[in-house]
């Protein structure tokens, strides 16, 4: 059985003659037939298990089950290109396979090619077609961590900076299955019964449910995880740190607008954001209304805070914020440092309608609003005067 967030050996095939050692707990598990490679390759990124019929393998069918491997790098900042789940809505977001390598595009990459099929059958209500997605992520070599059984959502094309060179991507939204625990063996029926489900109880009734109705019954857990300082601050040799220097830099109203137009950059959900007052310690209050889009247009107030300084925000600041939030209000509160280990735990056990920004998670706002490019922020845009 593979257990959700259980470590396994990944010990690799020791040669052509001898195949998987007997302590391999991976991809020994969903080896079929080694002389016809019916298994899945040794490598990270995105494998596939092909299907067949009985024993023999057929590329040209629908794979029987798909693997996601996430490589860490062991570094210890935020990196904003790196694979994550987000537990408490069951979501996990991965990067394509595509690389800067010359002549090569996003399309060529075999592994987005894979899984854009995937998302086309789903579009066209073909869940049956659909094959299993399973996430790993291995922290160091020789062994791999379940992290969950996936199906697609959706997916955008956006990029990434590789060799220092702009790469365009695919960029995958999976929703996790509310699947603890699987038997390998499954798959390898799948494998062997042209990628059908297996009439047996090793299936999983939430995998069942998704192939018949499209419905997904999502793996939800709320992560209380504390952040490490190092964890809330870009690494200082990536964009991340650049862009903080950036904001440094610039003098403090000009700060002010930034963020102010970096919210308004978000049109499909932010209305107005209004600068209030300044703070004592050199940071501003501001606040906004939030639209959801339609079909709901619904008004979500907001009130935020920013501060730009290098100490760490603690309970007293974040508690500020709270006691000045209304009814139904939430809070932004945005540092360009990092918030001490107190402050997030006042945070997580009070249960605060408040989203703490830091450092670290500043790119991807600034990302994820386009306000950024290969030479880094877009002040022009940010700046114009209303």
């Amino acid at each position: 059985m593979w257990k959700i967030d259980h470590i396994y050996r990944d010990a690799g095939v020791k040669s052509k003659a001898e195949g998987y050692p007997i302590s391999d707990e991976f991809a020994s598990r969903v080896s079929i037939d080694r002389r016809q490679n019916w298994g899945i390759k040794n490598a990270g990124g995105i494998r596939k298990l092909s299907s067949g019929k009985g024993l023999q393998k057929n590329d040209n069918l629908t794979p029987a089950a798909v693997f996601l491997i996430t490589s860490t790098s062991g570094n210890i900042f935020h990196n904003p290109w790196e694979d994550y789940i987000d537990h408490e809505s069951g979501t996990l977001v991965y990067w394509g396979d595509a690389k800067y390598e010359k002549g090569k595009w996003v399309d060529s990459w075999h592994g987005n090619v894979i899984l854009k099929k995937i998302h086309e059958n789903v579009l066209e209500g073909e869940y049956h077609k659909h094959p299993p997605i399973l996430y790993f992520v291995r922290e160091k070599i020789g062994f791999v961590t379940f992290k969950g059984v996936c199906v697609i959502e959706g997916f955008d094309k956006t990029w990434f900076m590789d060799k220092d060179q702009r790469v365009i991507n695919y960029r995958f939204k999976l929703a996790v299955l509310n699947i603890d625990s699987i038997d390998p063996e499954w798959l390898v029926e799948r494998a062997k019964n042209q990628g059908i489900d297996p009439d047996s109880g090793i299936t999983p009734s939430a995998w069942k449910k998704f192939i018949q109705t499209g419905l997904k019954d999502r793996l939800m857990a709320w992560n209380a995880k504390i952040k490490t300082k190092e964890q809330q601050q870009p690494d200082p040799l990536g964009p991340g740190h650049l862009l903080l220097k950036k904001l440094e830099e610039v003098p403090p109203y000009d700060f002010e607008k930034i963020m102010c137009h970096l919210l308004e950059s978000y049109k499909t959900i932010v209305h107005k954001v209004v600068r209030t007052r300044n703070t004592k310690d050199g940071g501003f209050d501001m606040e906004g209304e939030f639209i959801l889009p339609e079909p709901f247009k619904y008004p979500i107030k907001f009130k935020g805070e920013i501060k730009r300084h290098k100490a760490g925000i603690g309970p007293k600041d974040v508690s500020r914020l709270v006691a000045r939030l209304g009814r139904g209000e939430y809070g932004l509160f945005f540092t360009t440092s990092y918030f001490t280990t107190d402050a997030q735990k006042e945070v997580l056990m009070d249960k605060y309608p408040v989203r703490l920004i830091s450092g670290a998670d500043l790119y991807d706002f600034f990302y994820e609003a386009k306000m950024l490019d290969e030479k880094g922020i877009k002040l022009h845009e940010l700046l114009y005067d209303e």
